[in-house]
């Protein structure tokens, strides 16, 4: 089941936004160290 189709009573709009944001911060924190270690500043 979708996190949108979950009633708000179960989840908790925050919960939901929090999960979201901590998916997408995954890839975002992998993306910058490779970046840095195959170029790095300095």
């Amino acid at each position: 089941m979708p996190p949108w189709e979950i009633p708000s009573d179960r989840l908790p709009p925050v919960a939901a936004v929090q999960k979201l944001l901590r998916a997408l911060a995954d890839p975002v924190r992998l993306e910058m160290v490779r970046r840095l270690a195959a170029d790095p500043v300095g």
